[in-house]
């Protein structure tokens, strides 16, 4: 995600978050602002697994997740589609495994 400094200066991160709090700023940023994000219909990063938030309990990711929907602007009701569609989806990854196993 590339930036320009005057949103900087428009929005701040939360640093309260212990790993979500650039999500919360695209997010935040996303909803106030749709026209000023642009798709480029190519790579531009590479992301190596096992970061900090690829070590948090469940638990803790569900909840900063939900805390970074709504500081961003979403419903209460939103939030809670979000985290159930989360926890479906763990449970999905969850019994493939073991399934393939």
């Amino acid at each position: 995600m590339f930036v320009h400094r005057d949103i900087y200066k428009s929005y701040k991160y939360n640093i309260s978050l212990t790993s979500i709090s650039d999500y919360q700023f695209a997010l935040e940023i996303y909803l106030t602002n749709k026209s000023i994000f642009h798709y480029i219909p190519q790579p531009t990063s590479n992301f190596r697994l096992g970061g900090i938030s690829g070590q948090l309990p469940f638990k803790q990711i569900l909840r900063e997740n939900f805390m970074a929907r709504r500081n961003a602007g979403m419903n209460y009701l939103q939030c809670v589609f979000a985290m159930i569609i989360r926890v479906l989806g763990e449970i999905y990854k969850k019994t493939k495994k073991s399934i393939i196993k």
